[in-house]
């Protein structure tokens, strides 16, 4: 390894250290095999800071970004005493690689049980991205997406929902 090399990387570690996601300059990089291990590990970031969803904080709304050839995903959130904040992680590593649990096997429980809206919209996601792909369980997993949004959102914040997920799912395949 050549000597530039080696400070390149010591600058990295330094650089990521540094980093508190509140900005996309200091974006927490996340590095993940998976779309699936890689969005996880931005919400554990977001626990570790605030404590568990629905108690210290509570989802707004998530942006995909592309800004420099770099894929940026944002957290927009509300802490639990009002103020309203924005992560930006950076998720060039992973970007892009979908890696859908098989149809037979029950994915693993995720810490989104205790909070059945957010559980909802992951499974919601998990429909839009299999119907993006065109799983072949992808039109069972899509009507229970749609009644799970109807009963956590309401029927009109429900087609919202769905189109969003849609939407990303789409970008992903990209």
């Amino acid at each position: 390894m050549s000597g530039s090399n080696l400070r390149d990387l010591i600058q990295q570690e330094i650089d990521d250290s540094r980093r508190d996601g509140l900005s996309r300059k200091t974006a927490i990089v996340i590095r993940a095999e998976n779309a699936w291990d890689g969005v996880g590990m931005e919400y554990d970031f977001v626990i570790a800071q605030h404590g568990p969803i629905e108690e210290g904080w509570t989802l707004e709304s998530q942006w995909l970004r592309s800004v420099e050839g770099r894929r940026y995903d944002e957290l927009h959130i509300v802490l639990s005493h009002g103020e309203q904040r924005i992560y930006h992680f950076d998720i060039t590593d992973f970007y892009g690689k979908v890696d859908l649990p098989p149809a037979a096997v029950e994915p693993e429980p995720m810490a989104t049980k205790r909070h059945p809206a957010l559980d909802a919209q992951v499974k919601i996601d998990q429909a839009a991205i299999a119907r993006v792909l065109r799983d072949p369980e992808a039109d069972a997993l899509w009507a229970e997406a749609v009644r799970l949004g109807d009963e956590y959102f309401g029927r009109q914040e429900a087609r919202n929902v769905l189109a969003e997920a849609l939407v990303a799912a789409r970008i992903l395949r990209e």
